[in-house]
């Protein structure tokens, strides 16, 4: 019974690693954002604190979906056309 106890351990532990890293792919931090935009943590945090930019915040630390990044990035391009019009 014990074997199979560990067995049963070790594929929840993996599952979960596996769980973390899909998440990890779907998602950005707010460090990756910082380099993908080239702006500052302050920048980000406003944009945050005024809606502009959808995060998720987990625990302590505050993630981006990154389609939800790439839609925002792409609305940005919208709004900088019409203004250039």
């Amino acid at each position: 019974m014990a074997i199979f106890d560990s067995i049963k351990m070790f594929t929840q532990t993996t599952n979960n690693k596996n769980r973390v890293k899909n998440m990890e792919a779907r998602f950005y931090t707010i460090k990756e954002l910082i380099k993908i935009l080239k702006v500052s943590e302050s920048w980000i945090m406003r944009r945050i604190k005024e809606n502009e930019i959808p995060s998720y915040k987990m625990g302590r630390k505050r993630l981006f979906k990154k389609e939800d990044v790439d839609q925002w990035i792409e609305s940005q391009k919208d709004e900088i056309k019409a203004v250039t019009r």
